[in-house]
């Protein structure tokens, strides 16, 4: 039996935004609202955030929001005047949480998983 990993995409539409989730080779799209039904432990207050990794979670929703596309990490460094790989770091320890997810051979690929922020 093949296993298939998740493939995830923010797509965003007229009336919000939406995950598109490929699972088995099938492809379902599901509205923000509809994630606490799927993924209810990303809406307990269990996930906790450092400071500084909050800060992060806030610039990447607000980038995302204003330009349509998720910041690099050189983008982030600036923003937070901190080196790459610091933002990388940061953004590993997110992963870990599942709270983003991202391909790290690509640019702008940074997506939150965490419906607050998306």
């Amino acid at each position: 039996m093949r296993k298939y990993e998740p493939v995830w995409e923010t797509i965003k539409k007229t009336d919000g935004y939406y995950l598109s989730v490929s699972i088995d080779g099938r492809i379902d799209e599901i509205s923000a609202n509809e994630l606490r039904n799927f993924f209810p432990s990303l809406y307990q207050s269990s996930i906790y955030y450092t400071p500084k990794q909050l800060e992060m979670m806030k610039f990447i929703q607000n980038y995302r929001g204003s330009k349509g596309f998720s910041p690099t990490l050189e983008e982030m460094a600036q923003n937070f005047d901190v080196t790459k790989i610091t933002i990388w770091e940061h953004l590993n320890q997110l992963e870990k949480k599942g709270v983003v997810k991202r391909d790290k051979n690509k640019q702008r690929s940074i997506i939150p998983l965490d419906p607050r922020f998306l």
